[in-house]
């Protein structure tokens, strides 16, 4: 688990559920869709799998990477927006 702040609710719903989980957390919610986007894309995935061999890494691990930059990024700007 990630000590980040994670967001809030992607899908906040107001109503109170039973066991008092308020939902996906945005920061997941935003990782399904950079992993997506990431991996559906030929040129980054020939690039990670470049990356991964020259840092020792997995393509997995250079996705991942990827995925959890774009998102702290994310989360970063979010916090700077005017609200």
């Amino acid at each position: 688990m990630s000590s980040k702040p994670d967001g809030g609710p992607a899908f906040p719903d107001p109503a109170p559920r039973e066991d008092g989980h308020p939902g996906m957390p945005l920061r997941d919610w935003l990782l399904g869709r950079a992993f997506q986007g990431l991996l559906s894309n030929s040129y980054i995935m020939r690039a990670a799998m470049e990356a991964a061999t020259q840092e020792k890494r997995t393509p997995e691990e250079a996705i991942g990477l990827a995925a959890h930059s774009f998102v702290n990024e994310l989360m970063a700007q979010r916090k700077q927006e005017p609200k």
